[in-house]
């Protein structure tokens, strides 16, 4: 009997121990990670160059990243943008800068993708533009973005042996005829003939496509006419609108 009770007292003392050490467990705050404390470090930091040192050689890319974003200094943002140890930090120090020759730079001699084509994203300079989408594979794409002449424009649209390059170009020039031929003939490639319905303003053009055996074209072209039938098209949130911005579609260059 005796022990019995032993038992039971020893059992519910340790019961009590667990809850308690729970209980404390539960309201002890948990102590912030070095992370998370140079995180907030940065936060604080009002020195332009201490944070540009965070930017360019923190191995954290949340540390990196809330340093880049309070940069203002173009300088110290195009110091980030050339010479981070990390392309994140570079790519998004590019997206910050404004100094066209900083720009052309980074285009040329990056050996990040993503770095360059957000430098290229950003260009004015029209002839390296246009040397761009003549020439580079990878960045072609990104250059017609900004490219404004016509006739090189129309030239792409016309010859160029990537679905998505023609495409691209004609959008820029409204060239229904060659972005009604992408819908029809881009058969392996749903996103790019969707992208290219969302361009057509052929009511006629666009029932065709109604009709399409592919459920992703007939959707596109089904949105297509009732956005040009005066039906409201769904407004994009902020941060959508920021995203587009900043990321565009390039589209598919290998097709």
């Amino acid at each position: 009997m005796k022990n019995n009770m032993a038992t039971c007292l020893l059992v519910m003392a340790f019961s009590i121990f667990s809850i308690k050490a729970q209980i404390i467990r539960h309201h002890t705050p948990s102590l912030p990670t070095p992370e998370e404390e140079r995180q907030n470090i940065v936060r604080e930091l009002e020195d332009q160059t201490a944070i540009a040192k965070y930017a360019n050689s923190d191995p954290d890319h949340l540390v990196r990243w809330t340093a880049v974003n309070k940069l203002v200094d173009q300088t110290l943002i195009a110091d980030v943008a050339q010479n981070s140890d990390y392309s994140d930090a570079r790519r998004r120090a590019v997206e910050m800068l404004d100094d066209q020759t900083n720009l052309e730079t980074i285009v040329k001699n990056d050996k990040d993708f993503e770095v360059r084509q957000a430098a290229v994203m950003k260009l004015t300079n029209q002839e390296l533009l246009a040397e761009i989408a003549k020439s580079d594979a990878m960045l072609r794409g990104a250059a017609i973005v900004g490219l404004n002449d016509k006739d090189l424009l129309l030239e792409i649209a016309n010859n160029d042996e990537a679905d998505g390059i023609r495409l691209a170009a004609a959008i820029k020039l409204n060239e229904q005829t060659i972005i009604t031929e992408v819908a029809k003939n881009a058969e392996n490639n749903t996103f790019l003939r969707q992208m290219a319905i969302e361009n057509l303003t052929d009511n006629v053009v666009l029932l065709e496509f109604a009709n399409d055996k592919d459920g992703g074209v007939r959707g596109a072209a089904n949105h297509r006419l009732d956005v040009l039938n005066n039906k409201e098209e769904p407004q994009e949130s902020d941060e959508e609108k920021i995203e587009e911005k900043q990321n565009p579609p390039l589209y598919e260059v290998n097709r």
